[in-house]
C-alpha cells in the first residue's frame, strides 16, 4: 500500500470514527460527570458545609467541568492524532520492520528494584549492512552519537507507562540518537522520590553511557508535561546551589523566594541533593508546566482543581508550588540581581508547544522563554504549532513519514546539532565554541595556559599500553589524563572496549579474544584501526597534545605496525607495559572493576569472572613482553613496585615518567575536614587560636573519623575477608594555629601521625582582609565587577587567587597520589576547594570551584577507583546523617 493511500485511508478513517463518537458526547459527559461528583464529595470536607458551591452540581461548575474534561479529551485524541496511530498500523501490517537499534533493557541504575531503564542504541552503518546483507566497504565509527534521556509525564507514578514509549524511542534512535527511557517515581512516590530518582539517572548516563558508544558532551534531556518540569527543575539546581552559597556569605538570612516559607522548602530540597549536578548539553521542553502556581489558577477557574496531577501533586501546599515553579524561581534570580555563570545552565534550550493546548496552556512555555532570554545561554528557541491542540512526541513519533513526525523530528535534531558546536572544556563555559571533532576532555581548572594549547613545545605523543587484561592499564590511563588535564596538557584516553562494543555489541564469546582465531582477527582489526584513527585525527585535527591508546597490544609484529602508523603522522609513540605477577592484584581487580563492565550488566558475579578469566588465558599464549631497546618505553611491575624506563626523549615524556614513578591502585581512602573556628575567625594575619567551639568541633571530627574508618574496615573484613586495620592514617595540616591545633586531637591515637605543611594554607585576602563581600562592592567597585566575571583567576591587591593556591598546590596533588595510606587533610576552606577539585569525577569548571562549601558539620570521603573518584559527605556532630 503506498504513502498516499495509507494517508488517505486514515483520514478517512479518521472522519468516521469522530462522527460515530460525537452522539455518544453527551452521555459520556454525564456517566464522567456522576464520577466527578461522587470523588468530590468523598474527598473534600468542605462537600459537608457548603454542597452548592463546592460540588460539581452548581450549573456554572457543570459547565466549565464538562468543557475541561472534553477539551481534555480532544487534546488527546483530536488533531492527526488518530490518522498517525492507523497510519502506524497500517505501516506495522503492510511491511517487516528493520532493526535501527540494539536495544538493551532493564539496566539497574540506581539501588532500588524500580530504578531499571532501557537503552537505545543506534546500529554502526557496519551492523546495519550486514543487517540488510550489504557491504559497502569499511565504515568510519569514529563518531560518538548524542545522548537523548527521555522523561515521560502524564503521572509520573505510573512507572509501567514508559513502556507506550518504547516506539518513539525506536523512532529517535533510528535518527541517529543514543536513547535512554528511564523509569521513575512508582506508585505513592513523592515529588522528592521523583527528583532523586532523576538525578540517578543522569548520573549513570554520565558515567556509563559512553561505554555503549553514547557522548557524556552531548546529553540532552526531552521531558514531555511533568516530565519538562523536572528537567527545568534539574537544570536549575546548580545555578540555585551557586546563588544560595554565595548569598550567604553576605547574609546567613539572605532570601531568593518572595515567601520564607516557599524559600525554605527551596532551600531544604537543595540541601538533601548532596552530590552537584552536572550541566547538560541541552533541554528539549515539550507542552510543559513551568509555573505551578499559575497552572493551580487556571485548574480552578476551569473547575478541576480536585481532578488534575498537578493538585494531587502539590496538595494545595502555596509554599510548594512557588518553590517549585522554574519561570518564578528565574524571574527571582533576575529580580535580585545575581551573576550566575552561563555555563551553569544547560547550553541550549527548545520550547515546543501547541497553540491551542488546553491542559498546559501555551503561556506556560511562553514565560520560560522570556526568562530564559534574559540569561546568557548561547541557545534558546521555540518552536509553536499553531494549528495543533497538544503535542504529544510518544503520538506524533508513531508514524516517522507523517509531516508532525517529520517536523518534530528536524527541530530535535536541530537542537541537538547544536551541541556539536560545543565549547573547548566544559558545556557553556566561556572559553569559544569548539568544531565537530574536537574531543577534548572536560577539564579542571589548568595550571598552565598558552594561546596555542600545547605546552612544553613537546609535539604530539600518544601513549600505547600493553599488557593482559586486568593490570591496572585503565586505572592508570585516566589517572595520567586527570593528572595532565589539570596541567593544562590536552589529553584524552580511548578505550579499546568502547569501539569493539560500539561494532560489535556487548553479547560477544570469549573466542573474540582467541589471537590465534584468524576468523575473529579481521573483526580486531576493524576496532582498533577505528580507534587508531580517531587518535590521529583528535592530536593532529582537534587541539590534542596526549592521547592514550588503551589496548592489549600483546604482539609485537601488531606493536610495529601501531609504532609506524603514529611516526608517519609525526606523532611520537611512547610504550607503557603494565607487568603484574601478583594474583592476588589480578583476582581482586577482576571482582572490583572488570564484572561491572557493559560486557556484563546482565550476569551475575561468578558467571562475569569465570567468562573474563576465560579470555586472560585465550590471550595468554601470545603475549610478547617489549624486548626492542629502540622503542620508548616504560615498563611497570605489580603496578609500581618497579618500574623500567627506556629511550625516553622530550620533556613530556619525562613527566610521564615522573608521574608512573607515583602511580598505584593500592585501595585508600582521603578525607577532607575543615580547620575549626578560631577566637579571630575573619582575619588571615591574626593567625588566631581554636575557639571554644573549635575545640568541640575538633574532638568531635576526631570520634566521626575514627568511626568512620572503623566501620569501613569491619565492613571490608566482612565481605572479603581481608583485614585492613592496620593501615595507618596520616592527618596533614596546614601551618595556620587553629589546623594543627584541630588536627593534634588524632595525635594520641595509635596508627595516627600529623604533619605540618606549608602549601595547604588558606586564599590571601590581601587588602580584603576582614571584609564581607557587600563591603568589598563598596569599597572596590571595579575589583569587584572583575571579581564576578572570572572569580578563578582574580587576585585582589596584595591578595593570592585560587589559581596561585591550586599551582601552589602542586606538589602536595601528587604526593596525594603516591601515598598508600588513608589522608585526612585539615585546611581553610579554600585549600580543601582546589584539592576537591583534582578529584571531582570530569574535572569543574573554573567558575565553580569558588562556591563549593565545606561546612563544619560534615567532612567529604573520597575513594579514588579505576573509573573515577566515589565521594561521600559524612556528618560529624553525634546523630547526624551522611
Amino acid at each position: 500500500m503506498g504513502a498516499r493511500w495509507r494517508g488517505a485511508f486514515a483520514y478517512a478513517a479518521m472522519t468516521v470514527a469522530a462522527a460515530v463518537m460525537l452522539p455518544f458526547a453527551i452521555p459520556i459527559t454525564v456517566v464522567v460527570y456522576a464520577v466527578v461528583w461522587l470523588y468530590t464529595w468523598t474527598h473534600d470536607p468542605r462537600a459537608r458545609t457548603s454542597l452548592l458551591r463546592v460540588l460539581p452540581l452548581h450549573p456554572r461548575r457543570v459547565y466549565k467541568c464538562s468543557r475541561a474534561l472534553w477539551s481534555g479529551m480532544m487534546d488527546g485524541l483530536g488533531g492527526p492524532t488518530i490518522a498517525i496511530i492507523l497510519s502506524y498500523l497500517a505501516t506495522k501490517l503492510s511491511r517487516s520492520s528493520r532493526p535501527q537499534d540494539t536495544a538493551v533493557r532493564d539496566i539497574k541504575y540506581g539501588p532500588l528494584a524500580k530504578h531499571r531503564l532501557d537503552l537505545f542504541v543506534p546500529l554502526g552503518p557496519q551492523q546495519k549492512h550486514q543487517t540488510e546483507g550489504t557491504s559497502l566497504g569499511q565504515p568510519s565509527e569514529s563518531e560518538k552519537f548524542p545522548i537523548l534521556i527521555i522523561f515521560p509525564g502524564y503521572r509520573w507514578s505510573k512507572t509501567k507507562r514508559a513502556r507506550l514509549y518504547r516506539p518513539m524511542a525506536q523512532t529517535l534512535c533510528g535518527d541517529g540518537m543514543f536513547v535512554v527511557l528511564p523509569r521513575i517515581g512508582g506508585v505513592g512516590a513523592s515529588l522528592e522520590d521523583i527528583l532523586y530518582d532523576f538525578h540517578l539517572t543522569v548520573q549513570w548516563v554520565f558515567e556509563n553511557a559512553v561505554n555503549f558508544g553514547g557522548d557524556p558532551k552531548r546529553v540532552h534531556l526531552l521531558g514531555y508535561g511533568a516530565g519538562a518540569h523536572l528537567c527545568t527543575m534539574y537544570s536549575l539546581v546548580v545555578p540555585l546551589k551557586t546563588w544560595y552559597t554565595q548569598a550567604d556569605r553576605i547574609s546567613p538570612d539572605a532570601q531568593l523566594l518572595a515567601s520564607r516559607s516557599s524559600d525554605q522548602c527551596l532551600r531544604q530540597w537543595l540541601k538533601k541533593i548532596k552530590r552537584m549536578p552536572r550541566p547538560v548539553a541541552g533541554l528539549i521542553l515539550v507542552s510543559g508546566v513551568f509555573d505551578i502556581v499559575g497552572q493551580r489558577k487556571y485548574e480552578t477557574e476551569r473547575c478541576i482543581e480536585h481532578l488534575s496531577a498537578t493538585s494531587k501533586t502539590f496538595a494545595s501546599n502555596k509554599e510548594l508550588e512557588e518553590a517549585w515553579s522554574p519561570s518564578i524561581i528565574l524571574r527571582c534570580l533576575r529580580r535580585r540581581s545575581a551573576y550566575i555563570p552561563a555555563e551553569l545552565f544547560a547550553h541550549n534550550v527548545l520550547l515546543i508547544h501547541g497553540k491551542r493546548d488546553s491542559t498546559f496552556v501555551l503561556g506556560q512555555s511562553q514565560r520560560l522563554f522570556r526568562e530564559l532570554c534574559e540569561i546568557d545561554i548561547p541557545d534558546v528557541n521555540m518552536k509553536i504549532y499553531a494549528n495543533l491542540r497538544r503535542v504529544d512526541p510518544s503520538i506524533a513519533l508513531l508514524a516517522p513519514s507523517s509531516a508532525l513526525a517529520m517536523s518534530l523530528l528536524e527541530d530535535i535534531r536541530a537542537s541537538v546539532s547544536l551541541s556539536i558546536d560545543q565549547q573547548d572544556g566544559p558545556v557553556g563555559s566561556p572559553q569559544g565554541r569548539r568544531k565537530d571533532g574536537d574531543a577534548c576532555e572536560t577539564m579542571a581548572a589548568q595550571l598552565y595556559k598558552t594561546h596555542t594549547g600545547q605546552l612544553f613545545h613537546a609535539g604530539s605523543i600518544v601513549i600505547i599500553n600493553v599488557g593482559l587484561p586486568a593490570r591496572g592499564k585503565t586505572h592508570g590511563s585516566r589517572s595520567l589524563v586527570r593528572y595532565m588535564n589539570w596541567l593544562g596538557v590536552k589529553s584524552k584516553s580511548f578505550h579499546m572496549g568502547q569501539y569493539r562494543r560500539r561494532l560489535y555489541g556487548t553479547d560477544i564469546s570469549a573466542d573474540y579474544f582467541d589471537l590465534g582465531n584468524e576468523q575473529m582477527a579481521q573483526e580486531r582489526m576493524k576496532a582498533e584501526d577505528s580507534c587508531i584513527e580517531d587518535i590521529v585525527e583528535y592530536l593532529t585535527n582537534g587541539g590534542g597534545q596526549l592521547a592514550i591508546f588503551d589496548a592489549s597490544n600483546l604482539r609485537a609484529a601488531r606493536r610495529r605496525q601501531i609504532y609506524d602508523r603514529f611516526e608517519e603522522g609525526h606523532i611520537r609513540p611512547l610504550f607503557v607495559e603494565y607487568i603484574c605477577e601478583n594474583d592476588a592484584i589480578v583476582e581482586e581487580n577482576i571482582r572490583k572493576v572488570k564484572i561491572t563492565s557493559p560486557d556484563y550488566v546482565t550476569m551475575d558475579a561468578e558467571t562475569a569472572v569465570n567468562d573474563f578469566k576465560a579470555r586472560i588465558s585465550h590471550m595468554e599464549p601470545y603475549y610478547e613482553t617489549i624486548s626492542d631497546n629502540d622503542l620508548s618505553y616504560i615498563k611497570l611491575h605489580n603496578v609500581g613496585e618497579h618500574i623500567e624506563v627506556n629511550n625516553i626523549r622530550g620533556y613530556l615524556q619525562s613527566r610521564v615518567v615522573f608521574y608512573m614513578m607515583n602511580l598505584h591502585i593500592s585501595g585508600r581512602t582521603i578525607y577532607l575536614a575543615r580547620s575549626g573556628e578560631s577566637s579571630n575567625e575573619g582575619s588571615y594575619k591574626a593567625d588566631a587560636p581554636l575557639s571554644e567551639t573549635g575545640h568541640k568541633y575538633a574532638l568531635n571530627l576526631r570520634d566521626a573519623i575514627m568511626r568512620c574508618i572503623s566501620e569501613r574496615n569491619n565492613d571490608v573484613l566482612a565481605k572479603t575477608e581481608v583485614d585492613i586495620s592496620k593501615r595507618a592514617l596520616k592527618v596533614w595540616t596546614s601551618t595556620h594555629v587553629k589546623s594543627y591545633q584541630t588536627a593534634e586531637y588524632f595525635a594520641h591515637n595509635d596508627n595516627v601521625t600529623v604533619r605540618r605543611r606549608m602549601l595547604l594554607k588558606g586564599l590571601n585576602p590581601g587588602v580584603c582582609e576582614n571584609l564581607s563581600l557587600e563591603e568589598v562592592k563598596e569599597r572596590f567597585p571595579d575589583e569587584y565587577k572583575s571579581y564576578l566575571r572570572d572569580p578563578y583567576h582574580h587576585r585582589y591587591s596584595l591578595a593570592e587567587s585560587y589559581h596561585d593556591v591550586s599551582v601552589r598546590l602542586e606538589p602536595v596533588i601528587l604526593e596525594l597520589e603516591r601515598e598508600r595510606d588513608d589522608i585526612l587533610i585539615i585546611a581553610p576552606e579554600s585549600a580543601l576547594r582546589c584539592i576537591y577539585a583534582y578529584f571531582a569525577p570530569e574535572g569543574l569548571p573554573d567558575s565553580l570551584i569558588p562556591t563549593l562549601a565545606f561546612p563544619r558539620s560534615i567532612f567529604v570521603e573520597l575513594t579514588p577507583t579505576a573509573y573515577g573518584c566515589k565521594e561521600r559527605r559524612i556528618g560529624i556532630n553525634p546523630g547526624s546523617s551522611n
